[in-house]
């Protein structure tokens, strides 16, 4: 369960990773087009600057206006155990035909309203789309059917479980959506303690790789509230926050939202000097009755290393005249604080020589 747990945090990173970026374009390109600020700084009003912003601002929005799409793919291609190209495909459109399928049955059934299930719907979709993938890709199909079988099975099984979730999400999101706003507004009332409760929820997913979906929810979701920016309804802390810095007829920022991305970024820049791993090498298997008599170090206690440092040498026929493997173990002992992935750069059995890079470490 706990790997299982780890696995689907690790898959949160993959689409997560590119909201830094987006989140810069929108947030330069929006606020340093808006007319208040350009009036505050002439220098702005240079034109071929305000073209580079605005095209910042509409490369960032791009992002955020598809993030449940990017949510689903990168969900479905995080969670793959293998072929990830085919899950990725069919996690994109999976979605596609998922909103699909709720904007039809909201035109015969309700034309009135309107359903957005944003990041927690792709949330389910790419987690729906990752379960069949891994236990279809492979299916064998009749020798008629032949073509479809495989891989391709996969977009094909994972659009059909796609108008199912939509049609289910049609019923149920309403009420779901109704206790997410009322949740809001009571977490609003709640004050300093509403944030105390987003902060633990956070650490205490944390410990199991999980804390990557507390945060969506508050920064994406009626859960962090709710405004009504340039004459439409913005739903979501961040999106709230990105509006109004595009908005020149608004003046003040969405406050209340910003504390639930806010506060840990002291840590987050400045507690990386902090944030080593312990990594310890064994040269070799059994062979500390030698003694070190084959080992030479070149580095002491307290020594300042780089990538290029030689840490010690190993007598390998030495070593194997003594009988002993000259298998070459690290092992990281705080990973559990401070690792979040591993992924292998050589393959098993593949030669290893000075400078290559064994594996990548991905740090908490």
């Amino acid at each position: 369960m706990g790997q299982a747990f780890s696995q689907l945090g690790q898959a949160f990173m993959l689409p997560i990773a590119i909201l830094p970026v987006a989140g810069l374009l929108l947030g330069l390109g929006g606020s340093l087009t808006n007319k208040a600020a350009v009036g505050a700084y002439p220098w702005l009003n240079q034109e071929w600057l305000q073209t580079i912003l605005k095209v910042m601002n509409f490369a960032g929005s791009a992002v955020f206006n598809n993030l449940a799409l990017i949510f689903s793919i990168g969900l479905a291609v995080g969670l793959a155990k293998g072929d990830k190209g085919t899950a990725g495909l069919a996690g994109g459109v999976a979605y596609l035909v998922y909103t699909a399928t709720i904007s039809g049955l909201l035109q015969l059934f309700s034309p009135k309203n309107t359903i957005d299930t944003g990041v927690l719907g792709a949330i389910v979709i790419g987690s729906v789309v990752a379960y069949l993938h891994n236990h279809y890709r492979k299916v064998e199909l009749p020798q008629f059917l032949g073509f479809f079988g495989g891989s391709r099975f996969i977009p094909i099984i994972s659009s059909l479980a796609a108008i199912i979730i939509g049609a289910i999400f049609f019923i149920i999101w309403p009420p779901i959506q109704s206790g997410l706003t009322s949740a809001g507004y009571a977490i609003a009332k709640m004050g300093s303690f509403g944030s105390f409760l987003y902060g633990f929820l956070l650490r205490l997913t944390g410990a199991v790789g999980l804390h990557h979906t507390i945060y969506p929810m508050f920064w994406y979701t009626a859960l962090s509230g709710t405004a009504d920016v340039a004459g439409k309804t913005v739903v979501g802390a961040q999106n709230i926050f990105f509006a109004q810095l595009a908005d020149p007829n608004h003046h003040g920022l969405f406050t209340y939202g910003t504390r639930f991305f806010a506060g840990r970024f002291a840590t987050m820049m400045f507690g990386l000097p902090g944030a080593g791993l312990d990594v310890m090498l064994h040269l070799g298997i059994d062979t500390v009755e030698l003694q070190g008599k084959p080992f030479t170090m070149k580095v002491k206690e307290g020594d300042k290393v780089t990538p290029d440092t030689q840490l010690i040498e190993m007598d390998l026929k030495q070593v194997k005249d003594a009988g002993k493997d000259t298998t070459v173990m690290t092992l990281i002992t705080n990973s559990n604080e401070r690792v979040e992935q591993v992924e292998d750069i050589i393959t098993s059995g593949q030669l290893v020589e000075a400078h290559n890079d064994v594996y990548s470490v991905i740090t908490k």
